[in-house]
């Protein structure tokens, strides 16, 4: 029909007019695609921040970590995450920034709800370590059938989150799976560091559980004693 091999190689297009003729850079500015219809049409960077391709797809396709919801505490009693806790991923993470207690000396603590917050049937237990106390070194605790989880050390000999100014408040991670099973009590892995009470450096990880089998929804940080004075929360999930 009109194209041919003979016509490419012989007529119309030739190396020359690509050069000198109809395809110059003049042609391209001026003509049908121009920054100007880049930017203001079909393709422009609001488009491709706000449809389809958005950081968070990029991380849940990938296998990454999602954020779901940020919190920050102020003279708060507890913070609680209480939606988007469901079968969309298969683990979710609560990240713990700067915890600082309003008391001194106090354990920091975790509720699960399943509709309501569950405030007994609670197994944990947790392992400490303190630097630079001795024979006070080394801590466990270990509750069952308790109305919490501890997630750091209790008010025992200054072993609890401290509020001094040289304090660093608690800083880790609770990690569960699956919430939305009721086959089997969902169980929590944290770990985590902080200023205690007597001003030393300590560590600390375990787990616990509640008794329940229902799906867990949401969940509850506060300290056994006292407001939260400050810190961050946040919640990813991840595939």
């Amino acid at each position: 029909a009109n194209v041919t091999t003979a016509k490419l190689a012989a007529d119309a297009v030739t190396a020359a007019k690509l050069a000198d003729d109809a395809v110059v850079t003049a042609n391209i500015t001026d003509a049908n695609v121009t920054l100007a219809k880049l930017a203001s049409n079909s393709v422009n960077s609001s488009k491709i921040v706000d449809a389809s391709i958005v950081a968070g797809d990029l991380a849940a396709g990938l296998g990454g970590r999602v954020l779901i919801q940020s919190q920050t505490a102020s003279a708060a009693a507890n913070v609680e995450f209480t939606s988007n806790i469901d079968s969309t991923y298969d683990r979710y993470e609560l990240d713990l920034i700067g915890i600082k207690p309003a008391t001194d000396d106090v354990q920091l603590r975790l509720l699960v709800s399943t509709g309501s917050f569950l405030t007994s049937a609670y197994d944990f237990t947790m392992y400490r370590q303190g630097a630079g106390q001795g024979s006070a070194q080394y801590s466990h605790e270990q509750s069952a059938n308790v109305a919490f989880i501890g997630l750091s050390a209790g008010a025992t000999t200054n072993h609890g989150v401290g509020n001094a100014a040289g304090d660093s408040g608690f800083n880790g991670r609770v990690t569960f799976h699956e919430p939305d099973g009721t086959a089997v009590p969902k169980i929590f892995q944290f770990e985590g560091v902080y200023g205690s009470a007597d001003i030393n450096a300590s560590r600390c990880d375990g787990a616990g559980s509640n008794r329940a089998t229902a799906a867990v929804t949401g969940l509850r940080i506060y300290f056994e004693s006292g407001n939260i004075a400050s810190g961050k929360f946040r919640l990813y999930g991840v595939r």
